[in-house]
């Protein structure tokens, strides 16, 4: 027996016993254990999916209970029999979700979704990321539109995974010699381009934090001058409301780093904290110089 079917039959037999989270209109989504083709929110069995087929993972963050455009794609595009026969031989399937009915996401599950969508940079719904079989190198993303069909889509997906050595080493050799080398050249020099942006990145990165802190140690120092002016009984005053708002600015923008559903509910939240944040600044006029 082909040992990947013999994984593949084993992980459906462990979905089956695991149970299921929300469905979709191509079917259910999977909350442990991972299969080629099938959905599932279990990124780390995804991963280890990947790693051991060598089969590059497809990230759907999705709000899939409200968002319109969702529910176009995974109608127009994920239901469809030849999008389900594609992505058994050649996709690990994940669905990260952002759904207004929280039962439809194991509590365990919502932070992680969160933090991923933060890692990705993630603004919008549907919005689809395509990762290498190591599960880190991004090979590019694609995106919702209306006229997408399952053929078009994977046309789509296919000229991502193009960017796959594995693809760009079969497509060098059957090639002439001379063209095969300047094409290996070509694809080297974009990796180490590639790579020099991302280290960057992640200078840049680090020098927009340290700026942060930075500001924030300047701002401190005029607020306890501003205090020391103001004398002992205003003074500490002064400082508690400067802590106040810096402390409600700041919770505000964490929840809306998580991108939260636009509900009633979180349009009551918001309200709230701008609300607290107006007031804390109109306490704090008094003590202008």
């Amino acid at each position: 027996m082909n040992s990947r079917w013999w994984k593949v039959g084993v992980g459906l037999l462990a979905l089956v016993l695991a149970g299921y989270g929300s469905r979709t209109v191509s079917g259910e989504v999977a909350t442990e254990g991972a299969v080629p083709g099938e959905w599932t929110m279990d990124l780390d069995a995804a991963q280890k999916l990947g790693a051991e087929e060598k089969l590059p993972m497809f990230l759907c963050f999705t709000g899939s209970d409200w968002c319109g455009w969702c529910k176009l794609m995974d109608k127009s595009v994920f239901s469809q029999p030849e999008w389900q026969e594609y992505t058994k031989e050649n996709l690990v399937l994940v669905w990260i979700d952002f759904p207004k009915d929280a039962s439809l996401v194991p509590e365990k599950y919502v932070a992680r979704n969160q933090e991923l969508q933060k890692k990705f940079g993630v603004e919008g719904y549907p919005t689809y990321v395509v990762l290498d079989d190591n599960g880190a190198t991004e090979l590019g993303r694609l995106r919702a539109a209306r006229d997408k069909t399952a053929k078009s889509f994977i046309a789509d997906l296919a000229a991502l995974l193009r960017n796959r050595e594995p693809e760009q080493a079969k497509f060098a050799a059957k090639l002439p010699a001379e063209k095969a080398d300047a094409f290996r050249k070509l694809v080297a020099d974009l990796k180490q381009t590639k790579s020099e942006r991302q280290a960057a990145e992640q200078k840049l990165d680090a020098c927009d934090k340290r700026i942060e802190d930075l500001q924030r140690q300047v701002d401190q120092a005029y607020r306890e001058a501003r205090a020391a002016e103001l004398g002992p009984e205003r003074g500490p005053q002064f400082l508690k409301l400067s802590a106040d708002l810096a402390k409600a600015n700041a919770e505000m923008e964490t929840w809306l780093d998580t991108r939260p559903a636009r509900n009633p509910e979180n349009e009551a939240k918001i309200k709230a904290f701008r609300e607290k944040i107006a007031d804390l600044e109109k306490q704090l006029e008094a003590f202008a110089p």
